[in-house]
Protein backbone atom coordinates (compact mmCIF):
# COMPACT_ATOMS: atom_id res chain seq x y z
CA UNK A 1 0.00 0.00 0.00
CA UNK A 2 3.24 2.09 0.23
CA UNK A 3 3.27 2.25 -3.17
CA UNK A 4 -0.16 3.13 -3.67
CA UNK A 5 -0.06 5.89 -1.48
CA UNK A 6 3.27 7.09 -3.37
CA UNK A 7 1.49 6.70 -6.46
CA UNK A 8 -1.72 8.77 -5.41
CA UNK A 9 -0.02 11.30 -4.04
CA UNK A 10 2.27 12.15 -7.20
CA UNK A 11 -0.51 11.42 -9.45
CA UNK A 12 -3.60 12.16 -7.46
CA UNK A 13 -5.92 12.53 -11.08
CA UNK A 14 -5.14 9.25 -12.31
CA UNK A 15 -8.20 6.84 -10.50
CA UNK A 16 -6.31 4.18 -9.07
CA UNK A 17 -7.77 0.74 -8.55
CA UNK A 18 -6.44 -2.49 -6.39
CA UNK A 19 -6.48 -5.76 -7.13
CA UNK A 20 -6.80 -7.93 -3.95
CA UNK A 21 -7.03 -11.59 -3.15
CA UNK A 22 -9.95 -11.13 -0.13
CA UNK A 23 -11.88 -8.56 0.81
CA UNK A 24 -10.63 -8.60 4.30
CA UNK A 25 -11.43 -5.35 6.07
CA UNK A 26 -7.89 -3.96 6.72
CA UNK A 27 -6.86 -4.32 3.20
CA UNK A 28 -10.04 -2.94 1.53
CA UNK A 29 -10.03 0.23 4.43
CA UNK A 30 -5.83 0.78 3.61
CA UNK A 31 -6.13 0.84 -0.27
CA UNK A 32 -8.95 3.12 0.18
CA UNK A 33 -6.82 5.25 2.43
CA UNK A 34 -3.92 5.15 0.46
CA UNK A 35 -5.94 6.61 -3.00
CA UNK A 36 -7.76 3.64 -4.79
CA UNK A 37 -10.79 3.86 -6.39
CA UNK A 38 -12.01 0.56 -6.66
CA UNK A 39 -11.22 -2.60 -5.12
CA UNK A 40 -11.14 -6.15 -7.29
CA UNK A 41 -10.86 -9.44 -6.33
CA UNK A 42 -10.15 -11.95 -8.87
CA UNK A 43 -11.34 -14.84 -6.46
CA UNK A 44 -14.55 -13.74 -6.42
CA UNK A 45 -15.11 -12.10 -10.09
CA UNK A 46 -14.31 -13.08 -13.72
CA UNK A 47 -12.20 -11.51 -15.76
CA UNK A 48 -14.90 -9.57 -17.62
CA UNK A 49 -15.94 -7.95 -14.93
CA UNK A 50 -12.59 -6.22 -14.30
CA UNK A 51 -13.19 -4.32 -17.76
CA UNK A 52 -16.81 -3.13 -16.25
CA UNK A 53 -14.41 -2.08 -12.70
CA UNK A 54 -11.85 0.17 -15.30
CA UNK A 55 -14.90 1.72 -17.12
CA UNK A 56 -16.37 2.19 -13.63
CA UNK A 57 -13.74 3.91 -11.98
CA UNK A 58 -12.83 6.16 -15.18
CA UNK A 59 -16.13 7.09 -15.40
CA UNK A 60 -15.55 9.02 -11.76
CA UNK A 61 -17.55 6.10 -9.57
CA UNK A 62 -16.40 4.08 -6.11
CA UNK A 63 -15.77 -0.01 -7.81
CA UNK A 64 -16.58 -2.05 -4.17
CA UNK A 65 -18.48 -4.60 -3.04
CA UNK A 66 -21.25 -3.77 -0.19
CA UNK A 67 -18.99 -5.46 2.41
CA UNK A 68 -16.13 -3.13 1.35
CA UNK A 69 -18.66 -0.11 1.40
CA UNK A 70 -19.69 -1.02 4.93
CA UNK A 71 -15.91 -1.21 6.46
CA UNK A 72 -16.26 2.59 4.49
CA UNK A 73 -19.27 3.65 6.46
CA UNK A 74 -17.79 2.10 9.80
CA UNK A 75 -14.46 3.65 9.38
CA UNK A 76 -16.02 7.37 8.56
CA UNK A 77 -18.52 6.97 11.69
CA UNK A 78 -15.80 6.11 13.91
CA UNK A 79 -15.39 8.96 15.77
CA UNK A 80 -11.51 9.76 16.90
CA UNK A 81 -10.90 10.33 20.50
CA UNK A 82 -9.77 13.74 21.60
CA UNK A 83 -6.84 13.90 22.19
CA UNK A 84 -4.82 17.56 22.89
CA UNK A 85 -0.85 17.74 23.65
CA UNK A 86 1.46 20.40 23.64
CA UNK A 87 4.99 20.11 21.40
CA UNK A 88 6.52 18.24 24.47
CA UNK A 89 4.21 15.51 24.33
CA UNK A 90 2.26 16.57 27.56
CA UNK A 91 -1.65 16.14 28.35
CA UNK A 92 -3.19 19.25 28.12
CA UNK A 93 -7.00 18.05 28.62
CA UNK A 94 -8.07 16.77 31.92
CA UNK A 95 -9.36 12.83 31.31
CA UNK A 96 -12.58 14.67 32.26
CA UNK A 97 -12.28 17.09 28.81
CA UNK A 98 -10.76 14.17 26.83
CA UNK A 99 -14.53 12.33 27.53
CA UNK A 100 -16.26 15.10 25.69
CA UNK A 101 -17.61 14.35 22.76
CA UNK A 102 -19.40 16.54 19.44
CA UNK A 103 -22.51 14.43 20.59
CA UNK A 104 -22.52 16.62 24.11
CA UNK A 105 -21.64 19.77 22.77
CA UNK A 106 -22.68 22.28 25.96
CA UNK A 107 -21.53 23.18 28.74
CA UNK A 108 -23.90 22.06 31.18
CA UNK A 109 -23.54 18.12 29.24
CA UNK A 110 -19.77 18.71 29.87
CA UNK A 111 -21.05 19.59 33.15
CA UNK A 112 -23.13 16.21 33.70
CA UNK A 113 -20.29 14.13 33.40
CA UNK A 114 -18.92 11.91 35.96
CA UNK A 115 -15.78 12.93 37.97
CA UNK A 116 -12.70 11.49 38.30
Amino acid sequence: MTLLRRFHLAHPEIPKIVLINSGAREVALNAFRSGARGLFCFAEHPFRLLCKCIQSVHQGQVWANSEQMQYLIEAVAQVPSLRVVNASGFKLLTPREERWSPSSPTDSAIAKLPRN
